[in-house]
Parts: C-alpha cells; sequence; structure tokens
C-alpha cells in the first residue's frame, strides 16, 4: 500500500470527510484528493499533522 491508501483508510475509519479533514489542517481539499488519488506524498511535517488531526497514532495510520 502507498500513503493515498492508508490515509483513506485511516480517515475514513476515523468517520470524516476529505473536506473536513483539509478543513482541519488548513489545506485545500484537493490536496486531501490528491494524496489519496496518486502517489504524491506531503512533507514529513505534514504526514505528521495529519496523523495527529485525526488523532490516531503513527502505527495505527501505518496499519501495524
Amino acid at each position: 500500500m502507498n500513503f493515498g491508501e492508508y490515509l483513506k483508510n485511516a480517515r475514513e475509519h476515523c468517520g470524516i470527510s476529505q473536506k473536513q479533514l483539509a478543513d482541519k489542517l488548513g489545506v485545500p481539499a484537493s490536496m486531501i484528493s490528491r494524496y489519496e488519488s496518486t502517489d504524491t506524498e506531503p512533507r514529513v511535517g505534514l504526514a505528521l499533522k495529519i496523523i495527529q488531526t485525526l488523532n490516531i497514532t503513527p502505527n495505527m495510520f501505518w496499519g501495524y
């Protein structure tokens, strides 16, 4: 799996939409969509912010 697949799974598990996540992060919803649908990955800082915003651990995010 790539980052986008992990992101989509985690986001859906938390029950929030792409727009809701984007609003919480202060980024455009299109950015979340792009991360989920392509091989594009955020910088490490934003990836950690996404994980924190979803209120899950990195291990949960990566599916361990």
